[in-house]
Protein backbone atom coordinates (compact mmCIF):
# COMPACT_ATOMS: atom_id res chain seq x y z
CA UNK A 1 0.00 0.00 0.00
CA UNK A 2 1.35 3.44 -0.84
CA UNK A 3 -0.44 6.16 0.79
CA UNK A 4 -0.44 10.06 -1.49
CA UNK A 5 -1.98 12.92 0.39
CA UNK A 6 -5.31 12.62 -1.02
CA UNK A 7 -5.73 8.69 -2.07
CA UNK A 8 -4.12 5.60 -1.22
CA UNK A 9 -3.03 2.83 -4.02
CA UNK A 10 -3.08 -0.44 -2.80
CA UNK A 11 -1.05 -2.88 -4.98
CA UNK A 12 -1.56 -6.44 -3.73
CA UNK A 13 -2.67 -7.66 -7.48
CA UNK A 14 -0.90 -5.72 -10.12
CA UNK A 15 2.87 -6.85 -11.35
CA UNK A 16 3.84 -3.28 -11.41
CA UNK A 17 3.68 -1.08 -7.72
CA UNK A 18 3.92 2.61 -7.98
CA UNK A 19 7.66 3.35 -9.00
CA UNK A 20 9.26 6.85 -8.26
CA UNK A 21 9.42 7.75 -12.19
CA UNK A 22 6.04 6.58 -12.37
CA UNK A 23 5.30 9.64 -9.59
CA UNK A 24 7.08 11.99 -10.63
CA UNK A 25 5.42 11.22 -14.66
CA UNK A 26 2.35 12.32 -12.86
CA UNK A 27 3.66 15.93 -11.26
CA UNK A 28 4.76 16.56 -14.65
CA UNK A 29 1.82 16.22 -16.81
CA UNK A 30 0.12 19.73 -17.23
CA UNK A 31 -3.74 19.39 -17.38
CA UNK A 32 -4.93 22.93 -16.81
CA UNK A 33 -6.56 23.40 -19.69
CA UNK A 34 -7.80 19.63 -20.55
CA UNK A 35 -11.19 18.21 -20.01
CA UNK A 36 -10.90 14.75 -21.59
CA UNK A 37 -7.84 12.11 -20.21
CA UNK A 38 -7.35 9.01 -21.34
CA UNK A 39 -4.60 7.16 -19.51
CA UNK A 40 -3.87 4.24 -21.32
CA UNK A 41 -2.10 1.23 -18.85
CA UNK A 42 -3.25 2.64 -16.09
CA UNK A 43 -1.69 -0.18 -13.54
CA UNK A 44 -2.69 0.34 -10.03
CA UNK A 45 -4.63 3.48 -10.98
CA UNK A 46 -1.91 6.17 -9.91
CA UNK A 47 -1.97 8.60 -12.93
CA UNK A 48 -5.32 8.69 -13.20
CA UNK A 49 -5.58 9.26 -9.37
CA UNK A 50 -3.43 11.98 -9.47
CA UNK A 51 -4.61 13.56 -13.03
CA UNK A 52 -8.07 13.59 -11.19
CA UNK A 53 -6.15 15.34 -7.91
CA UNK A 54 -4.89 18.37 -10.44
CA UNK A 55 -7.54 18.93 -12.15
CA UNK A 56 -11.02 18.34 -10.74
CA UNK A 57 -12.58 19.65 -14.02
CA UNK A 58 -11.63 17.05 -16.26
CA UNK A 59 -13.38 13.60 -16.75
CA UNK A 60 -10.69 10.61 -17.02
CA UNK A 61 -10.83 7.41 -18.55
CA UNK A 62 -8.20 4.76 -17.66
CA UNK A 63 -7.81 1.77 -19.37
CA UNK A 64 -6.54 -1.44 -18.15
CA UNK A 65 -5.92 -4.93 -20.00
CA UNK A 66 -4.67 -7.21 -17.01
CA UNK A 67 -7.45 -9.02 -14.94
CA UNK A 68 -5.11 -8.94 -11.56
CA UNK A 69 -4.65 -5.02 -11.83
CA UNK A 70 -8.25 -4.38 -12.31
CA UNK A 71 -9.22 -5.45 -9.07
CA UNK A 72 -6.23 -3.02 -7.40
CA UNK A 73 -7.45 -0.24 -9.92
CA UNK A 74 -11.48 -0.64 -9.24
CA UNK A 75 -10.27 -0.33 -5.25
CA UNK A 76 -8.10 2.27 -5.28
CA UNK A 77 -10.57 4.48 -7.42
CA UNK A 78 -13.51 3.66 -5.88
CA UNK A 79 -12.29 4.05 -2.50
CA UNK A 80 -10.80 7.73 -3.52
CA UNK A 81 -12.49 11.45 -3.66
CA UNK A 82 -12.32 10.98 -7.37
CA UNK A 83 -14.62 8.36 -8.32
CA UNK A 84 -17.00 9.86 -9.98
CA UNK A 85 -14.13 11.75 -12.18
CA UNK A 86 -12.52 8.49 -13.27
CA UNK A 87 -14.09 5.68 -14.97
CA UNK A 88 -12.30 2.26 -15.89
CA UNK A 89 -12.16 0.53 -18.82
CA UNK A 90 -11.35 -3.30 -18.24
CA UNK A 91 -9.95 -3.73 -22.10
CA UNK A 92 -6.97 -3.57 -24.43
CA UNK A 93 -6.62 0.11 -25.89
CA UNK A 94 -6.90 -1.92 -28.70
CA UNK A 95 -10.20 -2.61 -28.55
CA UNK A 96 -11.76 0.03 -26.70
CA UNK A 97 -14.39 2.05 -28.56
CA UNK A 98 -15.65 5.35 -27.50
CA UNK A 99 -17.55 7.90 -29.50
CA UNK A 100 -15.14 10.90 -28.31
CA UNK A 101 -11.64 12.20 -28.74
CA UNK A 102 -9.60 13.13 -25.93
CA UNK A 103 -7.60 16.90 -25.35
CA UNK A 104 -4.89 15.14 -23.47
CA UNK A 105 -3.36 10.85 -23.24
CA UNK A 106 -0.96 9.98 -21.22
CA UNK A 107 0.37 6.59 -20.89
CA UNK A 108 3.51 4.65 -19.63
CA UNK A 109 3.45 2.16 -21.54
CA UNK A 110 4.99 -1.37 -22.03
CA UNK A 111 9.00 -0.56 -22.71
CA UNK A 112 11.78 -3.41 -22.86
CA UNK A 113 11.27 -4.17 -26.42
CA UNK A 114 14.80 -6.16 -26.22
CA UNK A 115 15.35 -7.24 -23.19
CA UNK A 116 14.55 -11.20 -22.22
CA UNK A 117 11.48 -11.65 -20.35
CA UNK A 118 11.42 -12.56 -16.30
CA UNK A 119 9.52 -15.64 -15.66
CA UNK A 120 6.87 -13.65 -14.43
CA UNK A 121 4.29 -13.72 -17.26
CA UNK A 122 2.24 -10.93 -15.31
CA UNK A 123 5.58 -8.95 -15.31
CA UNK A 124 6.61 -9.49 -18.83
CA UNK A 125 2.79 -8.27 -20.13
CA UNK A 126 3.66 -4.90 -17.79
CA UNK A 127 6.73 -4.15 -18.99
CA UNK A 128 7.22 -5.72 -22.30
CA UNK A 129 5.60 -4.49 -25.62
CA UNK A 130 4.09 -7.88 -26.93
CA UNK A 131 0.77 -6.49 -25.89
CA UNK A 132 0.92 -2.88 -27.26
CA UNK A 133 3.44 -1.84 -29.57
CA UNK A 134 5.04 1.36 -29.59
CA UNK A 135 3.52 1.77 -32.93
CA UNK A 136 0.36 0.48 -32.23
CA UNK A 137 0.31 3.42 -29.34
CA UNK A 138 1.41 5.76 -31.62
CA UNK A 139 -1.40 5.15 -34.24
CA UNK A 140 -3.75 5.14 -31.77
CA UNK A 141 -2.83 7.98 -29.97
CA UNK A 142 -2.98 9.90 -33.36
CA UNK A 143 -6.92 8.45 -33.76
CA UNK A 144 -7.95 9.45 -30.41
CA UNK A 145 -6.22 12.47 -30.16
CA UNK A 146 -8.19 15.75 -30.98
CA UNK A 147 -6.27 17.79 -33.10
CA UNK A 148 -5.58 20.34 -30.42
CA UNK A 149 -4.24 18.11 -27.71
CA UNK A 150 -1.31 16.95 -26.01
CA UNK A 151 0.04 13.53 -25.66
CA UNK A 152 2.38 12.99 -22.40
CA UNK A 153 4.74 9.90 -22.23
CA UNK A 154 7.20 8.11 -20.21
CA UNK A 155 9.44 5.90 -21.49
CA UNK A 156 13.09 5.20 -21.17
CA UNK A 157 15.66 7.16 -23.77
CA UNK A 158 16.46 4.44 -26.45
CA UNK A 159 12.46 3.66 -26.33
CA UNK A 160 11.47 6.97 -26.36
CA UNK A 161 13.69 7.43 -29.39
CA UNK A 162 11.87 4.91 -31.16
CA UNK A 163 8.34 6.44 -30.26
CA UNK A 164 9.19 9.37 -31.33
CA UNK A 165 9.87 8.26 -35.10
CA UNK A 166 6.54 6.19 -34.58
CA UNK A 167 4.62 9.28 -33.34
CA UNK A 168 6.16 11.97 -36.23
CA UNK A 169 4.54 9.68 -38.65
CA UNK A 170 0.86 10.69 -37.37
CA UNK A 171 2.14 14.72 -37.83
CA UNK A 172 3.32 14.87 -34.01
CA UNK A 173 6.72 16.88 -32.74
CA UNK A 174 7.57 16.89 -28.83
CA UNK A 175 7.31 20.54 -27.43
CA UNK A 176 8.96 19.32 -23.86
CA UNK A 177 11.13 17.26 -22.72
CA UNK A 178 12.22 16.16 -19.11
CA UNK A 179 15.38 13.76 -19.14
CA UNK A 180 15.54 12.23 -15.82
CA UNK A 181 18.10 10.85 -13.73
CA UNK A 182 18.69 8.97 -10.46
CA UNK A 183 21.62 11.81 -9.65
CA UNK A 184 23.90 14.21 -11.33
CA UNK A 185 26.70 11.70 -12.04
CA UNK A 186 23.95 8.94 -13.00
CA UNK A 187 22.81 7.94 -16.75
CA UNK A 188 19.44 9.08 -17.84
CA UNK A 189 17.02 6.43 -17.13
CA UNK A 190 14.04 7.96 -18.31
CA UNK A 191 12.50 10.70 -20.66
CA UNK A 192 9.35 12.17 -20.53
CA UNK A 193 7.85 13.74 -23.59
CA UNK A 194 4.77 15.85 -23.97
CA UNK A 195 3.99 15.77 -28.12
CA UNK A 196 1.15 17.38 -29.59
CA UNK A 197 0.00 18.51 -33.43
CA UNK A 198 0.43 22.21 -33.09
CA UNK A 199 3.90 23.61 -31.81
CA UNK A 200 6.28 25.88 -33.89
CA UNK A 201 8.97 23.37 -34.06
CA UNK A 202 11.06 24.33 -30.17
CA UNK A 203 10.75 21.66 -27.58
CA UNK A 204 11.99 22.99 -24.24
CA UNK A 205 14.33 20.46 -22.13
CA UNK A 206 15.07 19.86 -18.42
CA UNK A 207 17.40 17.70 -16.55
CA UNK A 208 15.66 16.27 -13.65
CA UNK A 209 17.56 14.75 -10.79
CA UNK A 210 15.78 12.94 -7.79
CA UNK A 211 18.71 12.82 -5.70
CA UNK A 212 20.78 15.35 -4.92
CA UNK A 213 23.84 15.20 -2.43
CA UNK A 214 22.42 12.20 -0.79
CA UNK A 215 18.80 13.44 -0.83
CA UNK A 216 15.40 14.28 -2.64
CA UNK A 217 16.73 17.36 -4.81
CA UNK A 218 14.59 20.39 -4.27
CA UNK A 219 13.15 20.05 -8.12
CA UNK A 220 11.66 16.63 -6.82
CA UNK A 221 10.17 18.25 -3.76
CA UNK A 222 9.12 20.76 -5.76
CA UNK A 223 6.90 18.44 -8.24
CA UNK A 224 6.08 16.17 -5.30
CA UNK A 225 4.84 17.91 -2.72
CA UNK A 226 1.20 18.02 -3.33
CA UNK A 227 1.13 14.04 -3.39
CA UNK A 228 3.95 12.52 -1.29
CA UNK A 229 3.33 12.38 2.40
CA UNK A 230 6.91 13.23 3.59
CA UNK A 231 7.13 16.76 2.30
Amino acid sequence: MFRFKQFTVVQDHAAMKVCTDACLFGALIETVNHQNILDIGTGTGLLALMMAQKNQNAVISAIEIDNEAVIDTKYNIENSPFSSKIELFHTSIQEFRQNKKYDCIISNPPFFQNNLKSPDLARNKALHNHSLTLSELAKIIGQLLEPGGDTWILLPPYEMSVFRAEIQNFGFAPNKKFVIKHAPSKAPFREICCFSRLNDGNCTAEVINIYESGQYSARFVELLKDYYLIF
